[in-house]
């Protein structure tokens, strides 16, 4: 029905896909960061799959961006189940439901699994299991024990995980900008300890008596190009300025920026500065305070135009993105 939230994307391909349940897909660049990331997928037919994304998504809505996104399907290595062992001889955990409507699910490994609050998880669990899909680690109370929030309820006690594999969930990815040379690196996330690995070079040819000379830079103040910023009011005051960026920001409340290059109408010009983020409401979106010492027109309250950058400064210290020294500036 129109209206109704659904967590689960159905994919359909051109043709046939050649993937089978459980394996893994990674999704970048669609209309919401809640159906961007790593998933595992269940089949349907040879030219449909779906997986459950990371949250509310309405349902009957196409969430394809053109020709920009991009799904790449692939598997799982070897030993990544947490507890230890491959598949047809994973070796057990322990998972048990609280039995509310939002169930809190509590997890207990044979083995330390060296996790933290905040690490998203897959766990493949047959089609139609009660914990098949994405979910995030929100406590971790001894080394063999973490739990997570569902949304959904899964009846009180006990739940199956014979033969269910339990894995660490990777978020990053690597964006080309062949218009500038540059290339967008992040980790998706800043729980400690996350990675994300790029090799520069398919291969590297060895040839006895020679050598490789290598250079590069790593920008670990990303900049931001800047869609839209509009202050709460024209008043003077405290006011929220929110800012949507193109880029998948990456930032939590807390963390500094920089804003430049806006220009305004009148004399008085709020936006441009350090500011501190007092929210991030999605992937695209911040919002900082501001004292206005003046009164601004109503034309300067809705600033838009295509040259305006941010940048996260080097004070902020869970800056989870960097980019190639060549996309410094973006104009």
């Amino acid at each position: 029905m129109p209206g109704q939230i659904v967590f689960a994307i159905v994919v359909t391909t051109a043709t046939p896909h050649g993937l089978n349940n459980g394996d893994v897909i990674s999704v970048n660049e669609s209309l919401s960061p809640l159906t961007d990331g790593t998933f595992l997928i269940t089949t349907i037919d040879s030219a449909s799959f779906s997986y459950i994304c990371k949250g509310n998504v309405p349902n009957l809505t196409s969430v394809l961006d053109g020709t920009l996104t991009t799904l790449y399907g692939g598997g799982i290595f070897d030993n990544a189940h947490i507890p230890g062992g491959n598949t047809g001889a994973l070796n057990s955990w322990a998972a048990t439901s609280d039995g509310a409507a939002l169930s809190r699910v509590d997890v207990v490994t044979t083995n330390p699994h060296g996790l933290y609050p905040g690490t998203p998880i897959l766990i493949s669990a047959p089609s139609g299991g009660s914990i098949n899909g994405s979910f995030l680690i929100d406590r971790v109370t001894t080394p063999n024990s973490f739990s997570f929030m569902t949304q959904h309820q899964i009846p009180v006690g006990a739940i199956s995980t014979i033969g269910i594999g339990l894995f660490c969930k990777p978020e990053g990815y690597v964006e080309h900008r062949p218009f500038d040379g540059g290339v967008i690196l992040t980790t998706g996330n800043n729980v400690c300890g996350t990675q994300t690995l790029r090799q520069t070079r398919r291969y590297f040819r060895y040839q006895s008596g020679k050598s490789i000379t290598f250079s590069t830079g790593t920008k670990f103040t990303p900049s931001f190009d800047i869609s839209y910023i509009a202050s709460s009011s024209t008043a003077i005051g405290s006011n929220a300025i929110t800012i949507r960026v193109l880029q998948d920001h990456n930032l939590q409340a807390g963390a500094t920026i920089k804003i430049e290059g806006i220009e305004t109408v009148g004399a008085y010009n709020p936006y441009n500065g350090l500011f501190t983020i007092s929210s991030a409401p999605d992937s695209n979106t911040i919002i900082v305070q501001k004292t206005f010492t003046s009164t601004i027109s109503a034309i300067d309250q809705c600033v838009v135009k295509p040259h305006h950058h941010i940048k996260e400064t080097a004070e902020s210290k869970n800056c989870t993105s960097t980019k190639n020294c060549s996309d410094a500036c973006m104009h």
